[in-house]
C-alpha cells in the first residue's frame, strides 16, 4: 500500500513538472504571453462552438421531424429524447459562449 502511494506521489510530481514546463517555457523563450495565446485561441474556439451550435439545432430539428412523422408512441418518445439532447447541447453551447465572453 505504501509503495502505491509513493508511486502515485512520484507520478503526480512528474506530471506537475511537465505541466509547469509546458506553461513556463514559452514565457522564457518570449514565444507568447497568456494574453496573446488567449487572443489566438478565442476565434478558433468560437468556430468550434459555432459548429456545435449548428449541430445542436440540427439534432433538435431531426428529433422534431421524428416526433411529427412517426405515429407510434415509442417513436414519439424517441423523437422527444433526440430533442432533449439537442436542447442540452444548445444549453452547453450558450454556457461556453458566456465563458468565452468572460475570458475576453
Amino acid at each position: 500500500m505504501r509503495a502505491i502511494r509513493e508511486q502515485r506521489r512520484q507520478c503526480f510530481a512528474g506530471a506537475s513538472a511537465v505541466i509547469f514546463g509546458m506553461v513556463s517555457l514559452p514565457f522564457l523563450a518570449n514565444a507568447l504571453t497568456l494574453a496573446e495565446m488567449r487572443d489566438a485561441a478565442v476565434p478558433f474556439l468560437y468556430g468550434i462552438i459555432g459548429f456545435f451550435g449548428a449541430l445542436a439545432f440540427g439534432i433538435f430539428g431531426a428529433g422534431l421531424v421524428v416526433y411529427l412523422v412517426r405515429m407510434s408512441l415509442d417513436n414519439r418518445m424517441y423523437g422527444i429524447d433526440i430533442m432533449i439532447w439537442g436542447v442540452t447541447i444548445l444549453f452547453v453551447v450558450v454556457l461556453l459562449i458566456g465563458l468565452l465572453v468572460w475570458i475576453q
